[in-house]
């Protein structure tokens, strides 16, 4: 049987993850034993035994990775990693380094190990190799790797094999490069880190407000620009006319809650008594921003982390006609949760004619979280004005 293995970085995430039907959820330890030791992301030991527990109770499988090559006269760590994780009731581990396997396979015979893509296993050879020599009964192909590659290693092989079908394909731009894919940019300071030339596209926190800048990033290498969101219609009418000169594609946002502002601190860390960097990503308990009324009780804004948000959701339903007269290429669609993909297949239909605007906002404004939508700057007016009513 195939099987849904999604990734989990928090325990929220984790649950979520469970509860949407993945069949296996893979994380790992908040330490340097996992490859995604990013500051607010994974599991104590603690919340890695809750977390299998919620998953086996509900059917599923958790998987932790301790995925990275120990360090010299540090093998403690991730020995005890190793440990930790059979403790908790882990399904299986996923490593990478030879030594780790060896030791799992000698001292932790019963856990299942898995072969990790950091091992850059790409042919047959080698995943029979480590399946014959240390149990590995599962091995995580390369990203870069065909269809018909995956096909002949598994005609070769007597193990399981698991693939990267969704999300990026790595957490370095240059390997993104390296696949002719384009580079979204939402800081200038990684125009540094991405070679001349490289098509990349420019995102909307990039403060690209007039004609004038445009030029910039066309110069740098940008194919498309997504323009902020604060723009009135008559502004991205002039953008796009130069965009069009100047070969770039323009996108602007469709829907979803605007992007205010971005703080230096953290507003779910704060209120949970958590420091910015220690936050274990606590936002993610509120994924569509947590709401935050005026005194008298009135929506007013909404809060993700360090994002400042539009408490209406934002949506050009009704100005699909005029941005496409003014030469827009795309709709910037910002996930939610709900039923995500109606609300893209409902603005799809609208822009291939399938569906009037009246049919689009009665399929996204029950999908809206906090049941509301506005206009956002499109129509210059108050951004919390919405055309079709109240």
């Amino acid at each position: 049987m195939m099987e849904l293995v999604c990734p989990a970085g928090t325990p929220a995430a984790l649950r979520a993850a469970v509860d949407s039907g993945g069949h296996a959820v893979y994380c790992g330890f908040a330490d340097e034993t996992n490859a995604r030791n990013f500051p607010g992301l994974n599991f104590s030991r603690e919340e890695l035994a809750a977390g299998v527990a919620y998953a086996h109770e509900r059917g599923a499988r958790v998987l932790v990775a301790i995925n990275t090559f120990p360090r010299a006269g540090a093998l403690p760590l991730w020995h005890r990693a190793l440990a930790d994780a059979e403790a908790a009731g882990a399904d299986a581990v996923i490593l990478a380094d030879l030594g780790l396997l060896a030791h799992a396979a000698e001292h932790h015979s019963g856990l299942r190990r898995h072969l990790s893509v950091q091992a850059a296993a790409a042919n047959a050879d080698t995943i029979n190799f480590h399946a014959e020599t240390f149990g590995v009964k599962r091995v995580v192909l390369p990203r870069v790797l065909s269809v018909s590659e995956i096909a002949e290693i598994n005609r070769e092989i007597d193990i399981e094999t698991e693939v990267f079908v969704f999300g990026g394909l790595c957490v370095m731009a240059a390997q993104l490069i390296d696949l002719g894919l384009p580079v979204e940019v939402n800081d200038l300071t990684a125009l540094a880190h991405i070679p001349e030339g490289t098509p990349l596209w420019v995102g909307p926190l990039v403060n690209v407000y007039n004609e004038g800048t445009l030029g910039w990033p066309a110069g740098r290498g940008a194919t498309r620009v997504c323009l902020p969101p604060e723009l009135p219609l008559a502004s991205i009418a002039t953008m796009a006319a130069q965009g069009a000169r100047l070969g770039l594609a323009i996108e602007v946002w469709g829907h979803g809650r605007l992007p205010l502002a971005i703080a230096g601190r953290c507003y779910h860390a704060r209120l949970h008594g958590r420091s910015k960097d220690k936050c274990r990503l606590i936002c993610g308990e509120d994924p569509d921003g947590r709401e935050v009324d005026t005194l008298d009780g009135q929506p007013f804004l909404a809060v993700n982390g360090v994002q400042t948000l539009s408490s209406a959701c934002a949506s050009a339903a009704h100005q699909i006609g005029a941005l496409r007269e003014a030469g827009v290429s795309a709709l910037r669609m910002s996930p939610q949760t709900g039923d995500f993909a109606g609300v893209c297949a409902a603005y799809r239909d609208r822009i291939a004619g399938q569906c009037d605007t009246a049919a689009l906002v009665a399929a996204i404004l029950p999908q809206a979280p906090s049941g509301r939508l506005s206009d956002g700057f499109l129509t210059g007016g108050s951004g919390i004005a919405w055309s079709g009513g109240a």
